[in-house]
Parts: structure tokens; C-alpha cells; sequence
């Protein structure tokens, strides 16, 4: 069964009850949150590997959000979810960096597959930037956050730390 944490931002509740209800049935581990503001506010204090968005809120658009998100934690994949499609909102998503983008009403096994590929691509993501070995520990459940004070994710090991001295910089 799957430990990855998800975000669900969206400022229709029926929509957050669904998502949230569709992934946890998943065994995904599921938080939400109402609009963007709530949303950065939990990204500051918890890990998530995916974030799930809406596009058109008030206050904080989706797009706004992904771009905050990448700011604050570069490996967690952010998807948009909208009744809004056009091509040129997705590109701007893909712009600042969204994973992904689909379409309201979402299929449910069009959103599973969606969030797979992302977590797939998290993980090769984490690899690249960290080795695999620090990737391994950092999917773990239960494993640490990473700390906002200095942008890094989780603690690695002293070995790991030695061998990649450039990762702290």
C-alpha cells in the first residue's frame, strides 16, 4: 500500500471530499487544504511528494501556487486540476513547473495515473539530485522532513554528507 503524502488544494469542498476520498482509498496519506494561503502555510510545515491543485481560486491561483511550491520543496510534483482548460493555461503551468495538468471533471484513473508518473519521476528526480541511497531513505514513511530554515531535504548521513559537499552549499 502506498505511504506517499498528497496535498489537495481547492476551494470547493465537494471537490477536496472527493479527491481526498478517491486517494484514500488508495492508501494514499491525504491533507487539504481550502485555498493557496493554507496550502503554503502546511507545505511549511509538513513534507509532501505530490501537490494537487486547482487552478482557479480566490486569493491564490494553481499556477501561483506550483511556483511557490517550487520555491519551498523542488522535488514535490505539483499537479493542476481545472474545469478551466485551454493550452495556453497549461503551458503557463509546465512554465513554473507543474508535473502535470488535467481536466474537471477528473477520472479517477486518469488522476492515479497521473499522480503514479509523477511519483515515478519524483524518485528519479531524487536520485539525480541527491543519489540513490539518500532517494531510498527520503520515500521511507516516516522518514524527516526537510528543514525550511536552510532548503535542504532530509538528513543525510555524515558519509553522504562528506561524499557531497556541494549539496549544503
Amino acid at each position: 500500500m502506498a505511504a506517499e503524502r498528497i496535498l489537495v488544494v481547492d476551494d470547493e469542498e465537494l471537490n477536496r471530499d472527493l479527491l481526498q476520498q478517491i486517494l484514500d482509498r488508495e492508501g494514499y496519506q491525504v491533507a487539504v487544504a481550502a485555498n493557496g494561503q493554507e496550502a503554503l502555510a502546511l507545505l511549511r510545515q509538513e513534507m509532501f511528494h505530490v501537490v494537487l491543485t486547482d487552478l482557479k481560486m480566490p486569493g491564490m491561483t494553481g499556477v501561483e501556487v506550483i511556483r511557490e511550491l517550487k520555491m519551498l520543496a523542488p522535488s514535490t510534483m505539483g499537479i493542476i486540476h481545472t474545469a478551466y482548460g485551454s493550452v495556453e493555461t497549461a503551458v503557463e503551468a509546465m512554465k513554473v513547473g507543474a508535473f502535470d495538468y488535467v481536466t474537471k471533471p477528473v477520472r479517477r484513473d486518469e488522476l492515479l495515473v497521473v499522480i503514479q508518473r509523477a511519483l515515478e519521476f519524483q524518485r528519479f528526480f531524487d536520485v539525480i539530485r541527491y543519489g540513490k541511497s539518500y532517494a531510498e531513505a527520503a520515500l521511507k514513511p516516516g522518514a524527516p522532513n526537510f528543514s525550511y530554515d536552510n532548503q535542504k531535504w532530509f538528513p543525510l548521513p555524515q558519509s553522504e554528507r562528506d561524499a557531497n559537499p556541494n549539496l549544503f552549499k
